[in-house]
């Protein structure tokens, strides 16, 4: 009795057509615009689409990311730290010596707090709540809590 072999998988892997990736490379923007770029700007026939184009945004994506990997100075890990830390405002502090502290808010939830503290008796006492036993692989994380009274629900921020 024969049985039905499932079909070949017929997914490409690896980077993509040259010509495609060099296209990536030269484009600049997030990956969803470029790829819409290059598929508008591609052929009309679908079948020429499926080599003259990315394949989908993930393609863009990895492609970008190889291309920025390449052009890094190290991988060291408090290199990226700072790197994030230069590209977001998420970080405000980090002290290396003697032990690793970085010091993580957003700035809207302090706004959020301070505003939250700073009115009458027509609102409930905020109580903050710090915990440190949230280990994350080989480092601790501490967190500070407080409650929104705004709100008719009960919700904690970070």
């Amino acid at each position: 009795m024969a049985t039905a072999q499932p079909p070949a998988a017929t997914t490409m892997s690896g980077p993509g057509q040259p010509h495609v990736v060099h296209d990536i490379q030269q484009a600049s923007g997030s990956a969803r615009s470029i790829y819409q770029n290059l598929v508008l700007s591609g052929p009309a026939s679908i079948s020429q689409q499926t080599t003259a184009t990315p394949r989908n945004m993930e393609q863009v994506r990895n492609t970008q990311k190889g291309q920025h990997n390449r052009g890094r100075l190290t991988r060291d890990a408090l290199y990226d730290l700072h790197e994030f830390a230069a590209d977001s405002d998420f970080i405000h502090k980090i002290v290396t010596n003697p032990d690793l502290h970085i010091i993580m808010y957003s700035r809207a939830v302090i706004d959020l707090f301070i505003d939250l503290s700073s009115r009458n008796a027509d609102h409930p006492v905020q109580t903050l709540f710090y915990d440190t036993t949230f280990c994350l692989g080989d480092f601790y994380v501490s967190v500070l809590l407080f409650r929104n009274t705004d709100t008719t629900w009960t919700r904690y921020m970070l």
